[in-house]
């Protein structure tokens, strides 16, 4: 536990506290949640400020007076936490408390494990279901932040290499796409019976030339597919070397 604990940085959490109050947009782009603040005060501050901005009150030094006077702090500790704010570095503090946040559970899941590895009433899969489901927690947080127009164009062009692009193997189609890039998703969409599954056993093997490729079916079994590739690849007819 006292590990846990000293993944924490007070100053970071009153930094960013002082930069919202001053620019309450900062509260919707630093995308920060009540666990990123590990300590009481800082914690509470936040949680105002949630209620304040939901309710769409202003939040500023004459707005929370009343409610630091509820707070087991020095009357001076508004005005120090709006003077040790730093706008500039706001953003690099946010995701620093995010870092340390996501630490904290990591530890916390790590000692979870710990304990229930040691418990004889609960088997392998159950531990290691709860600790994929908890894993999965943090990534969905991750994958929530979002990144300005201007940050987003400035990584593009300061990418050293270009990224690959995946041809089909069927020029019109490749000239009207430009290709895929790694990450896409691509839909192939038509009525029944129309060739979906050819197409795209089609263009799996023609990739495959040059690029692994993973075939996933949900229709077709491990024969059906390898019979669509003999027949692709030796010019054959699939209903023809079905029967056979």
């Amino acid at each position: 536990m006292e590990q846990i604990l000293n993944n924490h940085n007070l100053e970071a959490e009153q930094a960013v506290l002082g930069a919202i109050i001053l620019n309450n947009d900062y509260f919707a782009a630093l995308e920060l949640e009540e666990n990123d603040f590990l300590h009481q005060i800082p914690q509470r501050i936040f949680n105002h400020i949630v209620k304040c901005l939901a309710s769409n009150i202003p939040v500023n030094m004459v707005s929370l007076k009343p409610f630091f006077k509820t707070l087991p702090v020095e009357d001076d500790y508004l005005p120090n936490l709006l003077q040790h704010a730093n706008s500039i570095f706001a953003k690099e503090h946010a995701k620093h408390l995010r870092e340390l946040s996501i630490k904290r559970q990591l530890a916390t899941i790590g000692a979870e494990l710990k304990e229930n590895a040691c418990d004889e009433a609960k088997n392998a899969q159950e531990i290691k279901d709860a600790l994929l489901t908890r894993v999965e927690e943090l990534n969905i947080r991750k994958k929530k932040e979002t990144i300005s127009l201007k940050d987003a164009i400035r990584k593009t062009f300061d990418k050293k290499e270009i990224a690959p692009i995946y041809y089909t193997g069927y020029k019109e189609l490749d000239d009207i796409t430009g290709g895929f890039e790694a990450g896409d998703l691509v839909i192939l969409t038509g009525r029944p019976s129309m060739g979906k599954s050819v197409m795209a056993t089609n263009i799996a093997i023609k990739m495959a030339k040059k690029d692994p490729v993973l075939f996933i079916s949900l229709e077709m079994n491990v024969e059906q597919v390898s019979r669509r590739i003999i027949a692709n690849l030796g010019s054959l007819n699939v209903t023809k070397l079905k029967i056979s």
